[in-house]
């Protein structure tokens, strides 16, 4: 059986075998946002935790940026592997961040709609772990995840593979879909979890991600 958190490999097959997309080719406004605001190194390392189908990836290779992207999803690397440069291939990489190790230190690393897939505790750790891990000293990390700030819940993660019928965003399609996994937290449990990870907070709050997210929290990190 997959980890409850692998849900998505079978959603992107399952879309992706239509021809479809999962999630809108626009990118996160507050990538970018955050990257030119911090990071003034030159030749900047940038990691994307969680690429999925890669709409900011793809969208700052072709700015020009060093990116290297990681996803447990095969599907999903390879999805944005078809969808760039024979060079660029290699920035994208199969991995498990709550397992997995991966070289190298970057001076900016960011998460998008990552962090509220796991769960568990442990998962949960590991994945802040992961990322204090390879962030350099004078690095910043810009963690989004889905939420209002104020409510709290889970979905159960035995079902988390299980086929649920979803609306598809840019058709309006009905699909039958893996249902994944969310763990939707408040501020101050957020903010809990980062500073027991060993991280300072430089900035929270509240952006939107159209059509995907119309509202979404972020935070923006340093190794404390």
């Amino acid at each position: 059986m997959p980890k409850y958190y692998e849900a998505y490999e079978i959603r992107y097959r399952q879309v992706h075998g239509k021809n479809l997309s999962w999630a809108s080719d626009n990118p996160s406004p507050i990538v970018e946002e955050i990257l030119k605001k911090y990071i003034h190194a030159d030749h900047a390392r940038i990691l994307d935790i969680g690429c999925g189908e890669g709409r900011d990836c793809r969208y700052l290779l072709k700015q020009g940026y060093d990116v290297q992207a990681v996803d447990i999803s095969e599907e999903a690397v390879h999805y944005c592997r078809d969808r760039v440069s024979t060079e660029e291939k290699e920035c994208f990489h199969v991995l498990d961040v709550c397992t997995d190790s991966f070289e190298g230190s970057f001076d900016y690393i960011y998460s998008v709609a990552t962090l509220h897939m796991l769960v568990l505790p442990q998962d949960r750790k590991r994945y802040l772990s992961f990322i204090k891990e390879h962030l350099r000293p004078n690095g910043y990390a810009l963690i989004l995840t889905m939420g209002d700030g104020t409510t709290e819940r889970e979905t159960d993660i035995t079902e988390a593979c299980e086929n649920q019928t979803r609306v598809h965003q840019e058709t309006g399609t009905q699909l039958q879909i893996a249902a994944t996994s969310c763990k939707i937290v408040s501020f101050p449990t957020f903010r809990k979890e980062l500073i027991t990870a060993g991280f300072q907070i430089k900035e929270e709050g509240l952006t939107e991600i159209q059509p995907d997210f119309p509202v979404i929290m972020y935070a923006v990190v340093q190794i404390a």
